[in-house]
């Protein structure tokens, strides 16, 4: 371990950081830049450096964040389409998946949906501190978002309830040809309500751990 002095805030962080994301990200199919990775440091510094002042996630530990904040929003990335693309996080929280995915697909369009004030400032100073562009956070609820705001080609979220639950609310953000792609845990069903169908799924064991997610993707019927 070692220490590193951010301002005012003393860190512990993982020296072979650095390493485990490389590792950990090519494991996921991700071959990470020096750049992004770099980004991610940034990313995880100001995490927490907040997540000290304020409540941005019960995950805190260095290298809980590294698995189950970074590398787990990269395992969606084999569901997403290539090169330019809109997409919105639903309930994004402190950025997760979006942010993390945004570093890695840079020509992707994000638009974060957080409506918690604190969550979605520290998206916009985490987004700006690592210097990506076309970012959006709305701070608002999911039914609060106008018609004219949505139209996206990919819907994303970690899911925080059951699809057959998140669904139905995002069936009026899509563009023709829109998709929705959702990183499921293992406590939840796949089965989506109706009017929708699953185009493809895949369950994945998180690098380093033995936690498992499940990627699925989800069209109009």
């Amino acid at each position: 371990m070692a220490r590193i002095l951010l301002g005012f805030f003393v860190l512990e962080v993982l020296l072979d950081f650095n390493d485990l994301l490389i590792k950990g990200a090519s494991q996921l199919g991700v071959a990470l830049t020096g750049v992004q990775v770099d980004a991610f440091a940034v990313y995880l510094a100001e995490l927490l450096k907040w997540n000290a002042k304020t409540n941005l996630t019960a995950i805190d530990e260095p290298g809980e964040v590294l698995v189950k904040h970074f590398l787990d929003s990269l395992t969606l990335v084999r569901m997403l389409p290539k090169g330019r693309f809109r997409a919105a996080d639903i309930g994004s929280g402190a950025g997760f998946p979006g942010l993390a995915l945004k570093v890695v697909l840079p020509e992707m369009e994000l638009v974060s949906v957080e409506p918690a004030r604190r969550k979605a400032a520290f998206q916009r100073q985490a987004a700006r501190l690592m210097g990506l562009k076309s970012v959006t956070v709305l701070e608002r609820r999911l039914e609060d978002v106008l018609p004219e705001e949505a139209m996206f080609d990919v819907v994303l979220s970690r899911a925080f309830k059951e699809p057959g639950l998140l669904l139905p609310g995002l069936s009026g953000l899509l563009a023709q040809g829109g998709r929705v792609v959702l990183s499921v845990g293992p406590e939840q069903t796949l089965q989506p309500p109706e009017g929708w169908t699953i185009l493809a799924s895949e369950k994945i064991i998180l690098p380093f751990s033995e936690y498992s997610r499940t990627v699925a993707t989800y069209i109009p019927a």
